[in-house]
């Protein structure tokens, strides 16, 4: 008996990792803001990993997850070179060099970060300029997205919303270039976790990366196909009530973590 609910209950964990990736397919190839917004904050929930192990396993579902919807966004010629190479210099300088921050294991500090992305994607605080294109510019943003990356696994979902802001690519090219900006950036900062933790590859929990990478290999289909649509408002708002819930999600975990 306890070995048919123990499979039960793995059956039931099993499907709740795949509906995940699905979710998370539809938001890196159609949101273009990355898995680690969704995984980071919801994968504790499943399973049982503290906060470096959730940012490793987030950062490699999300790795090879922007790796397939790039590679089909290059064949479609849909990637802006030029802003791709000066946002990812940013990210992923500073995605490195924060991560060692969370190599630490600070929780505090992996949860503050969570809550600063999550703000950050939701009020979009550079919404309030107006800036013209330079690779100056360019850059900041990318070291922006960079540094919370590196603390909480989830920054570059601070990058679409903010190239629809200040439109500075036609809106074909946002998401895919945000993909290919996502790609480089994962492996530079799992690299650096790999190396400066002493479990190395074993932070990645693989079966649920299994369950997760293939919801969303499925789901990312549907999601480039909408990338090509007339979609603009669905997107944004679903973006928003995608964050403001995992935001009061986060939140009460931290208002529970500091007084209970």
């Amino acid at each position: 008996m306890l070995y048919i609910v123990t499979l039960n209950m793995f059956t039931i964990v099993d499907f709740l990792l795949f509906c995940l990736g699905i979710c998370i397919g539809l938001s890196s190839s159609f949101l273009g803001v990355g898995g680690g917004l969704i995984i980071v904050p919801l994968l504790p929930l499943f399973v049982p990993i503290g906060a470096v192990e959730t940012m490793a396993t987030s950062l490699f579902v999300v790795m090879i997850t922007v790796s397939v919807n790039s590679v089909s966004f290059i064949r479609k010629k849909l990637i802006d070179w030029p802003c791709f190479l000066y946002i990812a210099i940013g990210s992923v300088s500073f995605s490195v060099l924060l991560s060692y921050i969370g190599v630490q294991g600070a929780d505090i500090i992996f949860r503050v970060g969570l809550v600063l992305a999550l703000l950050a994607v939701l009020f979009n605080p550079l919404s309030y300029f107006n800036f013209k294109r330079s690779g100056i510019k360019q850059i900041v943003l990318g070291s922006f997205g960079g540094c919370l990356t590196g603390i909480s696994g989830v920054g570059s979902a601070i990058f679409s919303p903010v190239l629809f802001h200040f439109q500075w690519l036609d809106k074909k090219f946002i998401v895919p270039t945000v993909n290919a900006v996502m790609c480089v950036t994962t492996v530079a900062t799992l690299t650096s976790l790999f190396l400066g933790h002493p479990k190395g590859f074993d932070l990645i929990h693989l079966s649920a990366s299994g369950f997760i990478l293939f919801g969303s290999f499925l789901s990312s289909f549907a999601g480039r196909y909408f990338n090509l649509g007339p979609y603009e408002r669905g997107r944004r708002f679903w973006l928003r009530v995608l964050v403001l819930c995992l935001l009061i999600k986060v939140l009460f975990e931290l208002v529970v973590y500091f007084f209970i």
